[in-house]
């Protein structure tokens, strides 16, 4: 582990296996240093390199290059072959490492951890997220309620719930869930192509169950209104210990377009 600080050029190096606590190298290394890794690279879902500065979020893949055979090498990409000090190899492939979780720093004297509030959306429908923030869904439409991990692409998505919500009655009629698809990696690793509930299909005798991906708990269970609307409610547990960025409008994402009520039904609410 090492990071460059350029305005007092030092290298802080971690990557000493004897016990000693990190040191401070200078940089760039002189002549004959064993060499740190100084430059991460980022590789875009078509494998392809980012250019400096892109952003790099959890669940991207990165490679490292500053060293070779326990050599400074400025334009050598790392592999772990040889101990993960440079190895012989220089070529991308097998050379990749995913980002997959960070680690807090540990509080000396942690205070008590309050109950998570429930995220869930339910109803027609009312929507609270990972930070406790209650709002009512006012746009009829396709909405992403979880992604994880936040921004990520399509083929690095561990989990993601999309619900489809139609206006049921008139223009300024309520609005209820009619769809809701469940995909991603943890998804597909209980079902092949995750999970689809319709409103409309035959709800099951038996009660709604908590099904796990990763580590949140998902729920999904029908609903219908005295005038015989069919409807699906979601609940959802432990969605802030995903483990990353949790995106959409049960996470992090704005909710302030989607809250907004038509103008033509403006006038009727405030009635």
């Amino acid at each position: 582990m090492a990071w460059v600080n350029k305005q007092t050029g030092k290298l802080y190096d971690c990557a000493s296996n004897n016990g000693n606590a990190c040191t401070i190298q200078p940089y760039p290394p002189p002549s004959g240093h064993w060499g740190s890794p100084y430059t991460i690279k980022k590789l875009s879902s078509g494998g392809s390199v980012e250019s400096d500065g892109t952003p790099i979020y959890l669940g991207d893949d990165v490679y490292f290059y500053g060293m070779q055979s326990n050599s400074w090498a400025a334009s050598h990409i790392i592999d772990c072959g040889s101990y993960c000090y440079g190895g012989n190899g220089n070529t991308i492939s097998g050379s990749t490492f995913t980002i997959a979780s960070s680690v807090p720093t540990p509080s000396p004297t942690p205070a008590p951890t309050p109950a998570p509030t429930p995220v869930s959306a339910v109803g027609d429908p009312h929507l609270t997220n990972i930070h406790g923030e209650k709002f009512d869904l006012m746009k009829p439409g396709k909405h992403r309620l979880i992604h994880i991990p936040r921004m990520s692409v399509q083929k690095k998505v561990l989990l993601r719930v999309d619900a489809e919500a139609q206006r049921v009655g008139g223009q300024c009629a309520d609005i209820y869930f009619q769809e809701l698809n469940i995909t991603g990696a943890w998804a597909d690793a209980t079902k092949a192509g995750g999970f689809r509930y319709r409103a409309r299909d035959v709800a099951p005798q038996k009660n709604a169950h908590w099904a796990r991906f990763g580590h949140v708990q998902l729920k999904v269970a029908h609903g219908h209104t005295r005038d015989g609307v069919k409807y699906l409610n979601l609940y959802v547990k432990s969605l802030n210990r995903a483990g990353f960025a949790v995106g959409g409008l049960l996470g992090e994402d704005d909710h302030s377009e989607v809250e907004a009520a038509p103008a033509a039904c403006t006038h009727r609410m405030s009635l």
